[in-house]
């Protein structure tokens, strides 16, 4: 009975409310309407245009930013192409075949390749020609793009070329699988200065040799690879399951000639720098039509003879401008978050504006780079430094690895000198 009592006191004042309101017409009731449509924004295309996106993106900061190390001033630098005597050197790489058993020289997809063959490998030497007419010629003017390889005959594995192919693409290909260090059939010295003494071969100037990037320096023992092979999820097959319908990996069959054939291998990459600062070596998304070079130099060593240099946009620098002073990397992660909560465009290559709501992204790096830019013409440089951040996020491989990795649309680029995002297509103005 006490129960009853409270309800009805609860009630009543509600009841009687609702009776005035009707005696009155509803009058009220649509006096706050008309409040709720001047104050609350409709759901128009317009009106949500123009709001702010205001949702927190799920973004963990998971770098010191007190703790990372910067030039504090830099300068705008023009420069020049390394480029690369084709019939010169193809004579330096015929001179290293062993018992030549064929070659072959012809145009391909991006230039000039020379192949030649012995009984245990197969020689490359291929520079690329930018391709401004139909006609096939000799004259086409050169891109400052060379590949050199020695690689084993008749081999099913060549793990060292396929990460150093991959890694170009996806920095995050080798981590997790191989480590560092020294391997037991082939010492690190001995690999570096293969390496080395390949630029130099090649043609590569003393003022633009690249410094080794030690955070990318992977040694690859014959067991590491094994595993890479059975686990990575780049070779074998899908296989569906017939009992649950799902699509599972199957892991290649190795037999003990593929075994056998695998080798201690060291894969290495190289940037340069000017002034400290080194060239960026990311693959940037296309927005708005195009993108920065990227530079690329890397290569491999194994133990039974096999190697390979890729030489991709060296550079040497020239007329330098004046010192600027660059801004802190506390300011850039500002101004990062601003555009992910305020600013982030309704873009569908980007994903959409949910795009950065929808997932969790680490922030583990931030570097300053020089970036190379195209003005005018091909053989016209200019490098601008900027602050570079990958974004990565988690995925999951085809064997339930969870993973990392950044991709080009998640990798942000700022001015350097005014903390700007930009979208390293059009060389900022001065």
């Amino acid at each position: 009975m006490l129960h009853d009592n409270r309800l009805k006191k609860i009630l009543l004042p509600f009841l009687l409310l609702i009776a005035l309101l009707a005696a009155c017409g509803g009058e009220p009731a649509a006096t706050t309407a008309a409040t709720s449509a001047a104050t609350t924004p409709t759901a128009s295309a317009d009106t949500e245009a123009a709001l702010p996106y205001t949702l927190a993106p799920n973004l963990e900061l998971t770098v010191d930013l007190d703790a990372v190390e910067y030039a504090p001033t830099a300068s705008v630098i023009k420069a020049d192409r390394v480029l690369y005597d084709y019939e010169t050197k193809k004579e330096f790489v015929l001179s290293l075949v062993e018992e030549l058993q064929q070659r072959a020289e012809r145009y391909d997809a991006i230039g000039r390749i020379c192949v030649a063959d012995s009984d245990q490998f197969q020689y490359v030497w291929n520079v690329h020609f930018d391709y401004t007419s139909d006609v096939l010629s000799e004259s086409r003017g050169q891109i400052g793009v060379a590949t050199y390889r020695k690689a084993r005959q008749n081999i099913r594995y060549h793990i060292p070329d396929d990460v150093l192919n991959w890694q170009m693409e996806d920095a995050s290909i080798a981590e997790g699988f191989f480590g560092s260090g020294e391997l037991p059939d082939l010492p690190f010295d001995t690999a570096f200065a293969t390496l080395t003494e390949l630029m130099v071969d090649l043609g590569v100037p003393a003022e633009a040799f690249p410094e080794s990037d030690q955070t990318r320096t992977y040694a690859l023992s014959v067991e590491d690879q094994i595993a890479y092979i059975n686990t990575s999820g780049h070779y074998g097959q899908q296989l569906c399951d017939p009992e649950t319908g799902e699509w599972v990996m199957q892991p290649p069959e190795l037999s003990a000639e593929d075994v056998a054939l695998l080798s201690d291998s060291y894969v290495m990459y190289f940037r340069q720098s000017f002034g400290g600062i080194p060239l960026t070596d990311l693959n940037w998304a296309r927005r708005k039509g195009g993108h920065a070079i990227t530079q690329s130099i890397g290569g491999f060593v194994s133990a039974d003879g096999s190697c390979a240099l890729y030489l991709d946009d060296l550079v040497v620098p020239g007329e330098q401008g004046a010192a600027r002073q660059i801004v802190s990397p506390k300011l850039v992660v500002e101004n990062l978050k601003k555009f992910l909560t305020e600013d982030f465009p309704e873009d569908p290559y980007m994903g959409g504006e949910d795009y950065y709501t929808d997932h969790v992204f680490y922030l583990s790096k931030i570097e300053l780079c020089y970036a190379i830019f195209e003005p005018d013409a091909r053989d016209e440089l200019v490098l601008y430094p900027y602050w570079v951040i990958p974004l990565e996020k988690e995925y999951t491989d085809a064997y339930g690895n969870v993973r990392r990795k950044a991709d080009a649309r998640d990798i942000f680029a700022f001015n350097a000198f005014t903390g700007e995002l930009v979208d390293l297509v059009t060389l900022p103005k001065e």
